[in-house]
């Protein structure tokens, strides 16, 4: 994962002034700044930085030595060059470094102390997996007690998967069905679809369950079906329901009657609305 980018003001506000000489020549090849002291205190962190010598952008890790270690010489088309030992030494934010600065962090743990308008990738292992990550703006005069808001990305999607039998008026999990433990606390919006098949003939009223910790919740999807060995997929959403993090998430068929069914093939998919 690429470093944190580190900018710092210049000591005299309108003045830009060198932040060190260069202790010992820099041959065009020289792996190793070595200064005549020590960087800034905001360059001192981890995170990465850029330095102009000469005509040269040599980009480089945050340090408190004075010999600070080199990512990229000769960045952003700048060309590599030898510099003479007394070269004064500018910490320069670039167009690039900017760019960085003022990027969204990706995170997998929000913010402890944010400020307003803050963004933020925010994207867990189990998110990762599938390839899904979603961008968080802090709102600070939001009513919510979760004052970050959904700004983008794609559902959390878990499916097709998962099968169940049910012959008599009882609710059963689909096994090895899809499940979505939720990330953060918060108002989310889940949806789920399912097929459902009457397996006798007569008429049934089968129940597509969204489940948070093996219990209903929200609206179930209701298939009223009549001819014997129907399958009829049906999808429903849950409008705005509020989650807590390491809430699972789950899907179950249910009949009304008994009478032999069959559910199979969920999908469940999980969109924020605000968390944190």
């Amino acid at each position: 994962m690429a470093l944190p980018e580190l900018i710092v003001n210049s000591p005299t506000p309108g003045v830009q002034e060198p932040i060190a000489t260069l202790a010992e020549a820099l041959t065009e090849e020289g792996g190793t700044v070595k200064l005549s002291q020590p960087m800034p205190a905001g360059l001192q962190g981890t995170g990465q930085t850029r330095l102009l010598i000469d005509h040269e952008i040599i980009l480089i890790e945050g340090s408190a030595s004075p010999n600070v270690t080199v990512i990229t010489r000769g960045a952003e088309g700048t060309a590599k060059a030898i510099h003479a030992v007394n070269t004064k030494v500018y910490h320069v934010p670039t167009a690039e470094g900017l760019r960085r600065a003022l990027a969204p962090s990706l995170v997998s743990a929000l913010p402890g102390s944010p400020i307003d308008g803050q963004e933020v990738y925010y994207q867990n292992t189990a998110m990762g997996e599938s390839g899904v990550t979603w961008l968080l703006r802090y709102r600070a005069a939001s009513a919510s007690t979760h004052k970050w808001e959904f700004v983008g990305g794609p559902d959390w999607t878990k499916g097709p998967s998962g099968t169940v039998t049910i012959t008599a008026i009882e609710e059963k999990p689909l096994e090895g069905g899809p499940e979505i433990v939720v990330p953060l606390t918060g108002d989310y919006v889940a949806n789920m679809a399912m097929s459902m098949q009457l397996n006798v003939e007569g008429l049934q009223e089968l129940f597509g369950l969204l489940c948070k910790n093996g219990v209903a919740i929200a609206t179930p999807i209701i298939l009223t079906t009549n001819p014997t060995f129907s399958r009829l997929v049906a999808s429903g959403t849950s409008g705005p329901i509020s989650l807590a993090a390491a809430d699972k998430l789950t899907l179950a068929g249910k009949n009304a009657f008994a009478k032999s069914a069959g559910y199979g093939l969920g999908v469940l998919s999980l969109s924020p609305i605000r968390v944190g």
